[in-house]
Order: C-alpha cells, then structure tokens, then sequence
C-alpha cells in the first residue's frame, strides 16, 4: 500500500496543551495511531527536518521497487526509464544521484 502520514502544519499557532488536545483531536478523528501524524512549523522549523525525511525515505523506497521492478521485466519505467539509463553529467546515474545523496 501507500505509506501515509498526517501533517499538521502552522503548530507554532497553538501554545502548551492546546497543541496536544489538537494532535488527540487529529488522532481520534481519523483514527490513527500515535505516531501517524507529524506537526510542522514553518516559522519555528519544529518538524520540518523530519517531514524531509520521511519525504526522502519514501521516494527512495519507491525508486528501488521501481528500479527492482524494471529489472525484473516487471514494469518498463514510464517516464522513469529515461533517468534510469541516463549518466548525469558527473558520469553518476539517476538512481544514485537522486537516492544515495539523501543518505
């Protein structure tokens, strides 16, 4: 399935326990469990590394299935394909460049 998470931005907005009546709030009403949602500053930087984070696990978990898929004859790429075969101009590839610089 797709990975999910809920972002509750402008947090800097509520103060003290309000925050955390808030993120309850979230929580029940979606019915997610304790660590399915994640709160964003924009103003303060509270959360925003970790947003990036997760942004950036995701994207790689998906470019290796997609890379795996490809070799596997199981999927052709799409659009994908083009950077697959393509060397940057550093001589690297696609896949690294975008992947392994986030590591």
């Amino acid at each position: 399935g797709m990975p999910l998470i809920v972002v509750s931005t402008k947090s800097d907005k509520l103060k003290g326990s309000k925050v955390e009546l808030a993120m309850r709030t979230i929580w029940e009403g979606l019915g997610l469990l304790d660590g399915y949602s994640l709160r964003v500053s924009g103003v303060t930087g509270e959360g925003v590394e970790d947003l990036w984070m997760i942004i950036l696990d995701a994207c790689k978990t998906r470019v290796e299935d997609l890379k795996q898929a490809m070799e596997e004859g199981k999927d052709n790429g799409g659009i994908m394909r083009m950077g697959f075969e393509e060397e940057s101009e550093d001589g690297g590839d696609f896949y690294n460049d975008f992947v392994e610089e986030g590591e």
